[in-house]
C-alpha cells in the first residue's frame, strides 16, 4: 500500500511538474518568442516593452529589437528623402534646360527676324524687345545659378558697411514701378522706418539681391491688383515685408518654396517662368546676415513674405 501511494504521488508530482513546466515556459518562452515574431512581422514597437518584462534575456532582445526599428524607419525615411532630392534634381535639370533653351531660341528667332530689310520700324521695335526681354530673362537664370553655386560652395561672404534702407526702399520703389505698370499692376511703398533708425550694418548687395528676388516674384505671381512693400521695427530687428494679391500659397508648400528647385506650382504645367532657386537664394542671404524668413498666405488671397536682419551686429 506504501508503495502504491509514493507511486501514486510520484505520478501525481510528474504530471503537477510537466504542467508547472510547461506553464513557465510558455510564460517565459513560448509567448515571449511569439511577441518577437509579431513585432518583427509588424514592426510594432508598442508590444516592447511586454517582451521586456519578460525576463533579462528578452529585455536585451527588446532593445535590440527598437534599435534595429529605429534604424529601418530610419533608412526608410532616408530613402524618400534621398527619391525626394533625385526628383527635385530631375525636375531642376528640365527647368534649366526650359529655362535656357527657350529664351536662347528666342534671341537667335529674332535676331534673324531682324536681318530681313522689309522690316517696318514697328516691328523691328517690337523685335528689339523681345530679343531684349529674352536676354534679361537668360541673364537672371544665369545668375541665379551662379548665385546658389557660390552658396553651395560657400563662397559667398559677407561684407558688412553702414547701410540706409530709407533710401533704398525709395530706390526699389522707383525701380519697380514701371515694372509692374506694364503688367498692369501697382506697387506702393508702405510704412518704412526713417532717419538714424534706417541706419544699420549689414552686407547691401545680400540685402538689395533679397528685396530684388522678393518684389520680382510678387510682381510675376500677381496678376491683379499690386505689391506693397515697407519695414518696421521689432526690438534690435528691422523687418522687412513684401505683400501682394497674386496667386498664394498652399499650406503645404509654405516651407517648400524656400528650397532649392522648388516653386508654389512645382508642375510641369506651371504657368510661370523661373528657375526656382530664388526663394532659396533669399533665404540663404536672410541667414548669412543673421536673420530669419517667413511667410503668411492663402490660395488666392496673395502671400505676405516678411524677413527681419539685426541692426545692429
Amino acid at each position: 500500500q506504501n508503495s502504491r501511494n509514493l507511486i501514486l504521488l510520484l505520478l501525481l508530482g510528474t504530471v503537477a511538474g510537466f504542467f508547472i513546466m510547461s506553464y513557465v515556459l510558455h510564460k517565459r518562452v513560448t509567448k515571449p518568442l511569439a511577441l518577437v515574431a509579431e513585432i518583427i512581422k509588424t514592426d510594432k514597437t508598442e508590444k516592447i516593452p511586454r517582451l521586456k518584462k519578460a525576463s533579462t534575456d528578452f529585455d536585451k532582445l527588446g532593445k535590440l529589437l527598437q534599435e534595429f526599428i529605429d534604424q529601418k524607419e530610419q533608412l526608410q525615411i532616408e530613402k524618400e528623402r534621398a527619391e525626394e532630392s533625385d526628383r527635385l534634381k530631375s525636375a531642376f535639370l528640365a527647368n534649366m534646360s526650359h529655362e535656357i533653351r527657350t529664351p536662347l531660341n528666342g534671341i537667335l528667332g529674332f535676331l534673324e527676324l531682324l536681318d530681313k530689310p522689309d522690316l517696318t520700324a514697328e516691328q523691328r521695335k517690337r523685335y528689339i524687345k523681345i530679343v531684349n526681354k529674352s536676354g534679361q530673362r537668360l541673364l537672371d537664370t544665369i545668375n541665379d545659378i551662379l548665385e546658389i553655386s557660390m552658396i553651395e560652395a560657400g563662397q559667398s561672404v559677407v561684407q558688412k558697411v553702414e547701410v540706409n534702407t530709407e533710401e533704398i526702399m525709395h530706390y526699389f520703389h522707383l525701380f519697380f514701378v514701371q515694372q509692374a505698370k506694364d503688367k498692369g499692376l501697382t506697387v506702393e511703398l508702405d510704412h518704412y522706418v526713417t532717419e538714424s533708425d534706417a541706419i544699420i550694418q549689414t552686407d547691401k548687395n545680400k540685402l538689395e539681391s533679397i528685396l530684388t528676388n522678393l518684389i520680382k516674384n510678387a510682381i510675376k505671381f500677381t496678376n491683379e491688383g499690386g505689391v506693397v512693400f515697407g519695414n518696421y521695427l521689432d526690438d534690435n530687428c528691422l523687418v522687412f515685408y513684401v505683400k501682394d494679391t497674386g496667386i498664394g500659397i498652399a499650406e503645404d508648400r509654405m516651407e517648400a518654396v524656400f528650397d532649392r528647385f522648388v516653386q508654389a506650382d512645382n508642375s510641369l504645367t506651371r504657368q510661370h517662368e523661373g528657375s526656382g532657386l530664388g526663394l532659396s537664394i533669399v533665404k540663404s542671404y536672410v541667414e548669412m546676415l543673421g536673420g530669419r524668413i517667413w511667410v503668411e498666405s492663402e490660395p488666392g488671397n496673395g502671400s505676405i513674405f516678411y524677413f527681419s536682419i539685426a541692426r545692429n551686429t
